[in-house]
């Protein structure tokens, strides 16, 4: 009897053992997918917002200039075949549309770029975490697995965005300080500067004060002693 309690004792332990790896096992790989998700968006978002803000002022250049748009642009990197005609008339942003087709599209009062179907505002930037961060323009739980989302707001008021508690994304925004510097690079290249204000815990279900800030930017996570809250970060655009 004891030898056989014994055999059920260590078989127990074994498949709790091998459980716990897995759970593990899952964690580890989850979080590493995360990561290359992020850098990989975060490197080819980077390159399309720089070759839409170096278009836009070579657009504006030759419009104060007079002059008409070329049919072909090199610093652009297009080629003959993927080139659009641009109207004479065309705005710097109209510009940029028919040079790069869907990869710039209105969104209220933000400009996106598409990438593998999905919409993004720009590029979260917190150097203090060494952070280079996607923000894709729809929140979801599927999209919450590859990058920080735009929860609420637009960059020309007041901003809320989400993530996992992955280390890659928002996982150690609870390190951040105030006075601590957060960078926005939006579609066209323009900077919007924020600063670090408050770190504070808000009830998951707390939508409302989540949502209805004075700040410019929150962002905010899940804590990761209490699930039911969420660990938020209040900025202050720096004018």
């Amino acid at each position: 009897m004891l030898r056989k309690t014994g055999i059920f004792l260590l078989v127990t332990g074994l498949i709790v053992s091998v459980s716990i790896a897995g759970v593990a096992g899952y964690h580890m790989w989850d979080e590493n997918r995360a990561a290359k998700a992020v850098e990989q968006v975060s490197r080819e978002l980077t390159e399309r917002i720089e070759r839409n803000k170096r278009a836009a002022e070579e657009a504006a250049a030759r419009a104060a200039a007079g002059e008409a748009a070329a049919d072909t642009d090199p610093a652009s990197g297009i080629s003959d075949g993927d080139y659009q005609r641009i109207p004479e008339d065309a705005t710097p942003l109209e510009r940029i549309t028919f040079q790069f087709g869907e990869g710039v599209a209105g969104s209220d009062s933000t400009d996106l770029i598409r990438i593998n179907g999905e919409s993004y505002i720009g590029i979260l930037n917190i150097p203090s975490l060494s952070l280079v961060l996607p923000v894709n323009n729809e929140w979801s739980y599927s999209r919450l697995r590859d990058t920080p989302c735009r929860y609420s707001g637009s960059l020309s008021g007041s901003m809320v965005i989400c993530a996992h508690d992955y280390r890659s994304h928002f996982g150690n925004i609870h390190s951040l300080s105030p006075g601590d510097r957060v960078t926005i690079t939006d579609a066209r290249g323009t900077a919007h500067e924020y600063r670090v204000e408050l770190i504070t815990l808000i009830d998951g279900t707390d939508i409302s004060g989540m949502v209805n800030t004075p700040y410019d930017l929150t962002l905010f996570t899940c804590d990761a002693d209490d699930d039911t809250k969420r660990l938020t970060v209040r900025c202050s655009r720096v004018e």
